[in-house]
């Protein structure tokens, strides 16, 4: 079979620097080449395409064509991201339970909120200018900002509560022990506030009301009872403006009544008296004149009346958001509406006279009291807008447009009302030349045609206004009524657990990465390159060993850790026995010129796998038919013995002590029937009390160079370097030291430690072994660094990758 080793670069560079100093010997001689994926593998001459010293490139014309490090290592860092994640995937999987079961258990139990929506218009209405007989209406535009806050007032909802059927009511949870002041519209009316939320639509006069409920029914309920009362609270509202006109209009009625039955008596009685008192022609028409102009005269008072009328509600609803309109101090005003007086007065004086040429002045002169008119509005907007439009809302600014033409009627009204006295006192005077008796009666006719024809012209207002009234529909207008929600607006179920899955995955992830960074472990051999400038001759897959405990029954002893975890339990074709073939390999390119005859095998710290790898190495060359020696040198915790079912004494200890005995009586022989070879191990013996007294001993040397006589190689397993002295003492007597070092456990300082330590005793390292290698979560780094035979890994009772 095919022996392909992969290793790292700086690694394979120092065995190329070896390998280059000598020529290729003939079978049984190992060559090495470059693949397509710039990692190194090795072949034997007899299999696979044999390669030349000179053919180190492969198919790569130059060193140019070959892929640049920055590609691999991009490659790998996104392998290490992966592998970080899947590393810590239950840590990452519980930070997301912990936060999507609740989120779950809340989504469950909490009450769903429904949410409902209607829609309702504001139009702008004129109904009142009929009474006025004016071309212009009264009405005050949209107030919509102002209706928003209406909608959303405590009056309307205690309404609108009121108004519920009592299955509605009964949703809403009571108090159980309400105090004395409780009372339960008002409390339904501050949760219906508290669930309200109404909206103008920008740039229509459409305003949106939304409710929320805990049931769809009742949502759909006091959304539609908001828009019933919101419709007839405005309906009301604008009835009232016209009840109040209509109120003034009957009252003076009443007056009138009373006025033309009086005037009537009076007239009649008189007649009675006087029969045979007539009026001439002359005092007819003088009579027929004043009582027009008398008539004219008590119209325009009652139509200014009528304007103070509706003054006082406008002024009533805009209460605090304006101050009263206050420009008589103002002098342009006070001349233009001097300049009106003198209009309307010389037009009440006009009407009185007849002719074609009468009728151009007036047409004429209308028009001057129009423009005049126009001038004193733009006058009093502008000391209107300078004085009191501080507050940008809207609104105010109509409410002040609609004060300031009824203060323009008013004055032009008044000036009306003036012309018309003054007309008025001159016809009087004009009677006051008949006789005693005819003036009487004149003035008796005049009183009742004048209040019959006031009489009369109220009445028409009357009727106007009751129909009016009658036909008013309101400003507010439905524009749709809410539907019946068939989904819950909240909780959103599946947007809240997906932001709940990602809170967790993102909680899970930071705290991998926190953890991440505050591990200094070595878990690569990129790690132990960067980091401590040493090649890696081997890396070693993780090796699992419950199924063989389980199998062998024996958990109570500590050995079979070790036993079910050696090559003897190992299947060939395994990633770990390929691991250990190239650990051999790479000891043959260590010096080429001279075979490795002795290696201790030590570690930074307990705990990373030193032993294991001693006893593994030995058994390897072992079963190559290489005579083999392992000795136990921990002579503080000593485990080969444990491992491979020995005595511990007598051993190394008791022959250093006794120096009169033999080296190979103290050397026990391990047998595998299974595998047909034998290995010699000289255990630790019994425990002295003063271990680095014996290793330092010239008997140490001696022995050690006795044996090196008699084996091909001589594997000695050491204490860590970091925590006794002991490996240096025997690394100054063998060929060279293999420090373990183990994934995920040995720190950076460490490692580094007890390189300097080596270093500086000038100990002869021969590389790095990275032990306890994670393949089932690393598998895809790692896979190229081993030969996979094709078959499907199997467990032997100690082995998974």
């Amino acid at each position: 079979m095919d022996e392909r080793h992969f290793l790292r670069d700086k690694n394979f560079e120092h065995l190329i620097r070896s390998h280059q100093d000598r020529q290729p010997d003939k079978a049984g001689e190992e060559y090495f080449a470059f693949d397509r994926s710039s990692e190194p593998r090795f072949e034997s001459p007899g299999e696979g395409r044999k390669t030349k010293p000179e053919d180190e490139l492969g198919s790569y014309s130059s060193k140019a064509d070959r892929p640049s490090d920055s590609v691999y290592y991009q490659s790998s860092a996104l392998i290490d991201f992966f592998h970080l994640v899947y590393k810590r995937k239950w840590l990452i999987a519980l930070c997301t339970m912990v936060i999507v079961i609740p989120v779950f258990i809340w989504l469950m139990t909490v009450t769903p909120i429904y949410e409902t929506e209607a829609s309702i218009i504001y139009e702008e209405t004129n109904d009142t200018a009929f009474l006025l007989d004016l071309g212009q209406s009264f009405y005050s535009k949209s107030a919509i900002l102002n209706m928003l806050e209406q909608i959303k007032s405590r009056s309307l909802a205690t309404e609108v509560a009121k108004s519920l059927p009592e299955e509605i009511v009964r949703t809403f949870k009571l108090p159980e022990q309400p105090d004395k002041n409780f009372s339960r519209e008002r409390f339904i009316a501050a949760s219906i506030m508290n669930n309200l939320d109404v909206q103008n639509v920008r740039g229509a006069d459409i305003i949106k009301i939304r409710i929320q409920a805990s049931d769809p029914i009742v949502a759909k309920t006091i959304a539609d009872a908001y828009v019933d009362h919101i419709i007839d609270w405005f309906l009301q509202k604008n009835r009232k403006e016209i009840s109040n006109i209509r109120n003034f209009v009957e009252s003076q009625i009443s007056v009138f009544q009373d006025k033309l039955g009086k005037a009537e008596e009076e007239l009649l009685n008189f007649k009675e008296q006087n029969d045979w008192i007539k009026l001439s022609e002359a005092s007819s028409e003088v009579l027929s004149s004043l009582t027009d102009v008398e008539v004219a005269y008590t119209q325009a008072k009652t139509e200014r009346e009528v304007l103070e009328q509706r003054k006082r509600y406008i002024e009533q609803k805009k209460q605090e958001l304006l101050p009263s309109l206050v420009v008589s101090d103002n002098q342009a005003v006070q001349q233009i509406k001097r300049e009106l007086v003198t209009l309307e007065r010389q037009y009440a004086e006009l009407q009185q006279q007849q002719g074609p040429d009468s009728q151009k002045s007036l047409a004429s002169l209308k028009d001057r009291i129009n423009r005049t008119k126009r001038e004193l509005i733009d006058e009093l907007m502008k000391n209107g807008v300078r004085e009191n439009l501080a507050d940008p809302l809207s609104q105010i600014r109509y409410l002040l447009q609609e004060s300031i033409n009824l203060e323009v009627e008013l004055e032009s009204y008044k000036a009306r009302e003036q012309g018309l006295r003054n007309t008025l006192n001159e016809q009087n005077s004009k009677l006051q030349t008949l006789p005693k008796q005819e003036l009487e009666l004149a003035r008796l006719i005049r009183t009742k045609e004048v209040n019959d024809k006031i009489y009369s012209l109220l009445l028409e207002k009357r009727e106007e206004a009751r129909i009016t009234e009658a036909g008013k529909v309101g400003d507010v207008r439905v524009v749709d009524y809410a539907d019946l929600p068939d989904h819950p607006i909240k909780p959103q179920k599946r947007k809240t657990l997906s932001l709940a899955l990602a809170l967790g995955l993102s909680l899970g992830m930071g705290l991998t990465f926190l953890l991440h960074s505050l591990d200094n472990s070595l878990k690569t051999e990129q790690d132990i390159e960067k980091f401590l400038d040493l090649p890696v001759l081997a890396a070693i897959p993780q090796i699992a060993s419950n199924g063989a405990l389980h199998r062998f029954g024996k958990k109570q002893d500590p050995g079979n850790q070790y036993l079910v975890k050696t090559i003897s339990h190992i299947m060939t074709q395994s990633h770990i026995f390929e691991a250990y073939r190239s650990l051999q390999l790479n000891f043959s390119f260590f010096n080429p010129d001279k075979n490795l005859k002795s290696i201790l095998v030590t570690s930074s710290s307990p705990g990373e796998g030193k032993t294991l790898t001693a006893l593994n190495i030995a058994q390897f060359y072992a079963r190559e038919g290489t005579n083999t020696l392992l000795i136990d040198c921990d002579l503080r915790r000593p485990m080969i013995h444990h491992a491979i079912k020995l005595d511990q004494s007598p051993g190394l200890s008791n022959f250093l002590a006794d120096r009169a005995a033999a080296p190979h009586s103290y050397i026990q022989i391990l047998n595998s029937d299974q595998f047909s070879y034998s290995l010699s191990v000289l255990t630790s013996g019994t425990l002295p009390p003063n271990p680095s007294e014996l290793l330092k001993s010239k008997r140490m040397a001696d022995l050690l160079a006795q044996l090196q006589e008699a084996y091909e190689l001589i594997i000695i397993d050491a204490p860590p370097v970091i925590a006794v002295t002991d490996p240096i003492l025997i690394g100054k007597k063998v060929d060279g030291v293999l420090l373990v070092l183990r994934s995920g456990k040995t720190t950076y300082e460490a490692a580094m430690k007890a390189k300097k330590i080596l270093e500086n005793s000038r100990i002869e390292i021969i590389g790095c072994l990275l032990n306890d290698i994670d393949l089932k979560n690393r598998y895809g780094y790692y896979k190229n660094f081993y030969y996979y035979s094709g078959k499907k890994a199997v467990q032997s009772g100690s082995y998974h990758a």
